[in-house]
């Protein structure tokens, strides 16, 4: 996107404790049921203050960016909806290649279908394992190619970013953070 600098990089999962998340939950015992990236902007464009944007995979593919008041809004229409959000100390410039990632992935990855929500929560559950496909992308995988060098989410159970689910992604996240504290 023209006209932006980004200078702050995040995470932020979502929680919808409906009825309709209560198998999620039980699968992946959380309930994160998403994750996507924040980016704390400058916007050299008179007029088009844009403090926060985000990214984030959906069926339709990489999304962004978009204001963040978008994803508060969604957040808030709901009672049983959450919005966890945790910024993430990066060498400086280190936001800003991110962002051009994130760009780049918007023009290259198609979104994930209903079938790889199942893979990823067979997985979480009996560890069967998630086929890769480097044209998709779904909401975890990306977080963790971004997060990446600095905060690894894959482990020894989820070893490559295809397997990561936003529960693990977040679990992982909080751990990094914690001991980095």
């Amino acid at each position: 996107m023209a006209g932006i600098r980004a200078e702050g990089f995040g995470v932020f999962a979502t929680t919808n404790i409906g009825p309709f998340n209560l198998l999620t939950a039980l699968v992946t015992r959380s309930w994160i049921v998403h994750v996507g990236v924040l980016f704390s902007v400058v916007n050299s464009a008179p007029r088009k203050p844009q403090p926060v944007v985000y990214y984030e995979a959906q069926f339709c593919g990489f999304v962004g960016p978009r204001p963040f008041a978008r994803l508060y809004r969604w957040a808030a229409a709901r009672p049983y909806r959450r919005l966890h959000i945790r910024w993430l100390n990066l060498p400086a410039g280190s936001a800003e290649q991110k962002r051009l990632i994130a760009e780049q992935m918007v023009a290259d990855k198609i979104g994930y279908d209903k079938v790889q929500c199942v893979r990823n929560w067979l997985n979480e559950r009996l560890r069967l394992a998630v086929p890769r496909d480097p044209s998709r992308v779904h909401c975890s995988e990306a977080v963790t190619l971004l997060c990446r060098p600095e905060y690894e989410l894959t482990d020894e159970r989820r070893p490559n970013a295809d397997s990561v689910t936003p529960a693990s992604a977040w679990r992982k996240l909080n751990l990094l953070i914690k001991q980095r504290a």
